[in-house]
Parts: C-alpha cells; sequence; structure tokens
C-alpha cells in the first residue's frame, strides 16, 4: 500500500513538471493549446415532428331502408367497387306497386269526373259547391299517387357516389324494418389523416404544406401528402388541435383504419444559436468558451432555449459576431490563450 502511494507520487510530481515549463510562462504553454471556433450568428433552426394518425375516410355513406319489405336484390360485397348510380338494394315491391296502380286509377277517374263537372257548372246545371268538393278530391287522390311514387322509390336504393363497400349487414330475403343499416360505401379519394399538434406547432403549420406520411402497413416508404384542412379550434383542456392530411396519390393497398405517421418539417424565424457540441456543463450552470481579440478564452454563462437536432438557442449570454470554441475543450481553462486551428464562420 506505501508503495503504491509513493508511485502516485511521483507521477502527480512528473505530470505537474510536464505541465509547467521553465521559466514559469503559462502564457507560452498556453498558446499552443490548439481550438476550432465559429461565430455567433441567427440560423434558422429546423426541426422535424412526428405525430401518430389513422387512415379514415372522410366521405361515407351509410345505407339506410326507407320502407319496410323483404330484400330481393343486394349484389354488392366488402371490398367491391362501386359505380354512381349503382342499385344497391332492392326492395319487394309489388304490395306498394299495386297500391300505387289502384290510387292512380282513382285519382284519373276523380279528374275526368271533375272536368264533367266543370262543364255543368258553366250551364248551371250543378252547385257550384259539389265542383269545389270534387276538385278537393281530385288534389287528395293526386297528393296519395305522389307519396305511393315516393314509396316505391323507396324500395331502390342507388349509389350516391362511386366508392368501395366497407359494410354488408343484411342478406337477400332479409325482411328489414324501415331505417335499418345494410350497407355501408366509402370514397377512397376522400381517405385523409387526422392529427393532433400543440397549438404552438399549429401556429407554424400553413394549408398545402407538404407533408410525408409512412403508412405501417405498407413498409418503411414515405407517400408525399400536403396539409388540407386546419380545425378553427383547439381543446381547451389538452391545448391540441386537429389538422387533416391528404395523401397526394392513396396507394392501391391502403384501407382505412390503418396506422400512419406523419412527418411535417418545420423551420422557424433564424435565432441565435449555436452548435450543440459547443455548450458545456457543471455546477454552476450551462456556459461557452468565449474568446476575445487576443485569443484568450474566457467563461461565459448563457441561458438556454430551444433544441433542434444538433443546435441549441440561446437566449441570453452571446451576441452576434462572436466568436466561441466548438473543439479542443480536453485542458481548457478560462484566461488560456489559444491558438485557432480554423475560425469558421456559422
Amino acid at each position: 500500500m506505501q508503495y503504491l502511494l509513493w508511485l502516485l507520487v511521483l507521477y502527480a510530481l512528473v505530470a505537474c513538471h510536464q505541465a509547467a515549463p521553465p521559466g514559469g510562462d503559462r502564457t507560452q504553454a498556453a498558446s499552443s493549446h490548439l481550438v476550432e471556433t465559429i461565430t455567433v450568428k441567427p440560423y434558422p433552426l429546423n426541426q422535424i415532428m412526428t405525430y401518430a394518425g389513422t387512415l379514415e375516410a372522410r366521405r361515407i355513406a351509410r345505407i339506410f331502408t326507407q320502407e319496410t319489405g323483404k330484400i330481393t336484390r343486394l349484389p354488392y360485397y366488402e371490398g367491391d367497387k362501386v359505380t354512381k348510380g349503382a342499385v344497391l338494394v332492392q326492395l319487394e315491391d309489388s304490395l306498394l306497386q299495386a297500391e300505387l296502380n289502384k290510387a292512380t286509377t282513382v285519382y284519373q277517374q276523380i279528374t275526368a269526373n271533375t272536368k264533367r263537372l266543370q262543364k255543368l257548372v258553366k250551364t248551371n246545371a250543378i252547385a257550384k259547391n259539389d265542383l269545389e268538393q270534387m276538385e278537393t278530391d281530385a288534389a287528395v287522390a293526386k297528393a296519395e299517387v305522389s307519396i305511393l311514387q315516393t314509396r316505391l322509390d323507396y324500395s331502390k336504393i342507388y349509389a350516391p357516389f362511386s366508392g368501395l363497400l366497407s359494410e354488408r349487414l343484411a342478406e337477400p330475403y332479409d325482411v328489414v324494418p324501415a331505417q335499418t343499416h345494410v350497407l355501408t360505401l366509402i370514397d377512397r379519394d376522400s381517405i385523409v389523416v387526422n392529427i393532433t399538434p400543440s397549438e404552438k406547432i399549429i401556429s407554424q403549420l400553413s394549408l398545402q404544406k407538404v407533408v410525408s406520411i409512412q403508412i405501417d402497413a405498407l413498409g418503411q416508404q414515405f407517400y408525399a401528402g400536403r396539409i388540407t384542412r386546419i380545425f378553427p379550434t383547439v381543446d381547451s383542456q389538452t391545448r391540441l388541435g386537429t389538422v387533416e392530411i391528404s395523401l397526394n396519390k392513396l396507394p392501391n393497398d391502403a384501407k382505412v383504419g390503418q396506422f400512419c405517421r406523419v412527418k411535417i418539417e418545420l423551420t422557424t424565424t433564424p435565432r441565435l444559436s449555436i452548435p450543440y457540441i459547443a455548450l458545456r456543463r457543471d455546477n454552476q450552470g450551462e456556459y461557452v468558451f468565449l474568446l476575445d481579440a487576443e485569443n484568450k478564452v474566457h467563461r461565459q454563462a448563457v441561458q438556454i432555449g430551444l433544441r433542434l437536432a444538433d443546435r441549441i438557442e440561446i437566449i441570453h449570454g452571446l451576441n452576434e459576431g462572436q466568436s466561441i470554441v466548438t473543439k479542443g475543450f480536453l485542458g481548457l481553462n478560462p484566461e488560456m490563450i489559444v491558438q485557432l486551428v480554423n475560425a469558421e464562420l456559422n
């Protein structure tokens, strides 16, 4: 143990001898310390934000029956492509058709009788009240025909737009009541991703800003997209808003409900910043090594702000045009005079 102690003392003496040149010229020794520097100036900070989202269709048609009846035709299944105007659902309509035929016949008969009464009124053969009653009956009969025609039209449901069938909730020969959900149709061209950035980030976004979208189920490829809608409200509890992202070209295998990631690159206004490697820390806080005109280094305390990638914002402590050390920290101490390897402007 004593032998080990002597070795440590000897090592310390040798180190001190090497560190202090003859004559005690510490300034001369420091002048051989090599450093790299940069000049402090405002710099735009680029930030890439990633948000999770889900593919969802903005345009969805949930097909409900408006009449009670037996399904006689239901030609499409989940995943089938449907063109606008195609018949999606057909209900049994024979009874409605018969009622419509009956009502039409009654209306035609009343219309004919009304015309005859109009002629008789002109010759004062009948009272005018009789004609008015007949005209009222004709209007009621006409309304009954219109109602039955509408109900008959409801027995056949057409596709409101071209799209993909995503749900089939009934089968042919099922007897369904009115207001029964039987099919769901989605428009693939309306598929979007909604993300929820913070209110601070939303203020930096604009419509048509280009973004990148990765759909996890389809691999590592990124697809181009753009911001198509920025919702006008922010949640008062979470301070998060909603932003709608549209893909420029939807991949063939993309499906509603798939998980995806949206990457948005933000560029802030130029701010005073330095490379993160130039920032030092100790128990007194953050600082940098500042060079004066005689290449002497000084400890300069700084207040830092936002860190983006490999740069850190300086809120207080430095001014534009000052030089700071970025490399050569080993053995570097305040008040040392250093030699610049390269003074690279940043």
